[in-house]
């Protein structure tokens, strides 16, 4: 498989070529596990705190653009939306040691972002098995957002913002991903959440702002995870799991996400 791994900070070529090394070996395991097909290139790209506040701020006004074109919206609703896109970004600015990686669309498709100063902090960098997590996470990402320009995974409309049940989804289906390939190359699953995180990563986490946002990903990813393990459990595989990526309709609701058979029984029932 081909694959790219830009250094856009123009001193991390050996990290580039690490993170290369890994996504050869990884992304087979991931369409294995997923069942999903990767992007025939995956596309990551290394880059500075500044070019993952930007990088993240631009994906933000594309999402809120191509949200603002949606029919049927009032004008609160469209005030709504800029509002909440302006709110995210300083939050992005306040959030960079703790992001291990970000996945956004560009005009290129899919490319994963990866913030070497922040994977510092949060300790990816001390064993080649957390990075290794970190890549295989964002990669699970990619094919998931195949279909985003139709499904609008990612939005700021009124109603879908406060709706988590797409997060829940898009994080628990990586984290459940990058358990299940990390346990095949290491024995056990990887978490980087045992990783040694720097002062700064804990002062960043220990924001009150910062407490409920991390708070809200760990639970996403908890959460997220149990429930795709017990679909893939219950239905032997993933073929049923994978119909949600074209249709947001199949997306389970927070209450399925807790009541994974009562989620089985409507998408069957389809």
């Amino acid at each position: 498989m081909d694959t790219e791994v830009r250094d856009e900070t123009g001193h991390n070529s050996e990290l580039a070529q690490q993170i290369e090394q890994i996504l050869r070996e990884v992304a087979p395991l991931v369409e294995d596990v997923t069942g999903l097909s990767a992007p025939a290139c995956p596309i990551f790209s290394l880059v500075t705190p500044e070019g993952l506040q930007s990088a993240a701020s631009a994906w933000a006004d594309r999402v809120a653009e191509r949200d603002l074109a949606s029919e049927g919206l009032s004008e609160a609703e469209q005030l709504e939306i800029c509002v909440l896109v302006e709110a995210s970004k300083p939050m992005i600015r306040l959030m960079w040691p703790l992001i291990m990686g970000q996945t956004v669309i560009t005009d290129e498709g899919p490319v994963s972002l990866l913030c070497p100063d922040g994977l510092q902090h949060s300790g990816v960098l001390s064993d080649r098995r957390f990075l290794t997590q970190a890549v295989v996470h964002e990669l699970a990402h990619q094919p998931q957002l195949e279909n985003d320009a139709d499904l609008h995974w990612q939005s700021f409309l009124p109603g879908r913002r406060t709706d988590m049940a797409p997060v829940f989804l898009m994080e628990g289906h990586a984290r459940w991903a990058d358990e299940q390939v990390t346990q095949r190359l290491f024995g056990t699953p990887v978490d980087a959440d045992l990783a040694p995180r720097s002062e700064l990563f804990t002062a960043h986490a220990n924001l009150t702002t910062m407490q409920m946002l991390d708070g809200g990903n760990q639970q996403s990813c908890g959460v997220g995870s149990q429930f795709i393990a017990h679909v893939v459990n219950a239905m032997d595989g993933t073929d049923t799991l994978n119909r949600v990526w074209k249709d947001l309709g199949l997306v389970p609701t927070l209450e399925e996400f807790r009541d994974p058979d009562a989620w089985l029984s409507r998408v069957n029932a389809a």
